[in-house]
């Protein structure tokens, strides 16, 4: 659907309006913070299939979180936009804590608990059926994560997510984000050009360089920040931020 889209690359960039194919598909993406567009049904099949997607592409994000950040200081871990779960039941194979917990919108955690369920892993995860831009993020959490969140919406509702997080967080506690990031030398095919395109075509969001995420995180009150290593950057940035 992208590359079909490609074709007319300068209506991507021409017109704000312009429908493209990837748009339509992604219609999850339309009806996010516009809760009055499309029926019940439709935004319920939209939810499924991005969460879907999400859920089959988070391995290659994972493996690289797993190898750069260490999990076991905390007791307490919230995945906030963490789709069908599959992070959380990823971290309860071997997080020594003792609570976990994914939110998301009431419409996907439905496939979130049927995830739960089927791993098997009741007992240890939970699913928080929530709009953080609506609702409070819950409280009582040591490290709450942002795994592919922030990239998909614009700055201004970036700020209001880190505020959000910023407020649940105790004061000793972390935030963890993970997402494509711009402008690392050497991956600027992938992470500038082709995310940056994509969700131009998707209608929303932009792929941010490290330095960006970090002067947002201050913005939003965070006391310090850090970047870490990966292996594959080309696919996932990881920043770290104290509350």
């Amino acid at each position: 659907l992208f590359y079909g889209d490609l074709v007319n690359p300068v209506g991507l960039f021409k017109d704000e309006e312009h429908e493209t194919s990837l748009n339509k598909y992604w219609g999850y993406a339309k009806q996010q913070g516009n809760s009055n567009k499309g029926s019940q049904e439709e935004k319920k099949f939209n939810a499924k299939r991005y969460s879907d997607l999400m859920s089959l592409s988070q391995p290659l994000v994972t493996e690289q979180i797993f190898q750069s950040f260490n999990f076991d200081k905390y007791s307490s871990i919230l995945d906030v936009g963490g789709g069908k779960g599959t992070f959380a039941i990823r971290l309860a194979e071997v997080f020594k804590g003792e609570k976990i917990a994914s939110l998301d919108l009431p419409d996907v955690c439905i496939e979130a608990n049927k995830s739960i369920s089927q791993a098997g892993v009741e007992g240890k995860v939970t699913a928080i059926p929530l709009d953080f831009f609506k609702n409070p993020v819950p409280v009582g959490y040591e490290l709450i994560t942002l795994i592919r969140v922030l990239y998909d919406h614009s700055d201004d509702n970036v700020r209001t997510i880190l505020a959000a997080v910023k407020k649940s967080l105790p004061p000793a506690g972390s935030l963890l984000i993970a997402e494509p990031m711009s402008g690392i030398p050497g991956t600027e095919k992938m992470s500038d050009a082709y995310f940056g395109m994509y969700l131009l075509a998707m209608g929303k969001g932009v792929p941010r360089s490290h330095d960006k995420i970090h002067r947002l995180l201050r913005q939003a009150g965070f006391s310090s920040t850090r970047s870490l290593k990966v292996t594959l950057p080309i696919q996932t940035g990881l920043i770290v931020a104290k509350a």
